[in-house]
C-alpha cells in the first residue's frame, strides 16, 4: 500500500499554500481522497494529474464518450 499525502505535504511538495490544495481538491481539480472529514493525496495521481491540470479530476469517461464529473457518491454531477 503506498503512503498518501496530506494537504501540508503536498504543498510543501507542490510549493504552494495548503488552503491553495484544499481549494483545489474542494473543486475537483485536484485528485483527492476523503477519509471520513480527512482529505489525502496519492503521489501517483498528483504526479499524472501534473502532466494535465487542465482535467478535472473527478472527470470519467461517460458510456455516450462524453467526459462526466462524478460526485463523492459515484453518481453523476450533471444536471438534468
Amino acid at each position: 500500500m503506498q503512503t498518501l499525502l496530506t494537504a501540508l505535504e503536498l504543498s510543501k511538495v507542490l510549493k504552494i499554500p495548503t488552503p491553495a490544495i484544499y481549494e483545489l481538491a474542494a473543486r475537483g481539480e485536484l485528485p483527492s481522497i476523503r477519509i471520513g472529514r480527512r482529505v489525502r493525496f496519492d503521489p501517483d495521481a498528483v504526479a499524472q494529474w501534473l502532466t494535465n491540470p487542465t482535467t478535472k479530476a473527478n472527470a470519467v469517461p461517460a458510456e455516450d464518450g462524453n467526459s462526466r464529473e462524478v460526485g463523492d457518491n459515484g453518481t453523476d454531477t450533471r444536471r438534468t
